[in-house]
């Protein structure tokens, strides 16, 4: 498993207050990769929030705590 030493989002915003727009549209365009990445192989999280969003040392998100997600089967 990878390490991502600086936290998570909501640790962040705790932090940091409100995030520029430009680096918030950058999380949520990762985010929004991370979830296309794990639905196009039948797994649904079901669990996003601020606390399960890790940042990485190069600015990145990463997607955790899949205990409450559901892999999809066909038919």
């Amino acid at each position: 498993m990878e390490y991502s030493n600086n936290g998570d989002l909501l640790k962040y915003l705790k932090q940091n207050g409100r995030i520029p727009e430009d680096k918030a549209w950058f999380y949520m365009k990762n985010i929004c990769l991370g979830l296309a990445h794990i639905h196009a192989r039948s797994v649904l999280h079901r669990d996003i929030k601020l606390d399960n969003v890790l940042l990485d040392t190069d600015g990145g998100v990463k997607l955790c705590d899949f205990g409450v997600s559901k892999i999809l089967k066909k038919g």
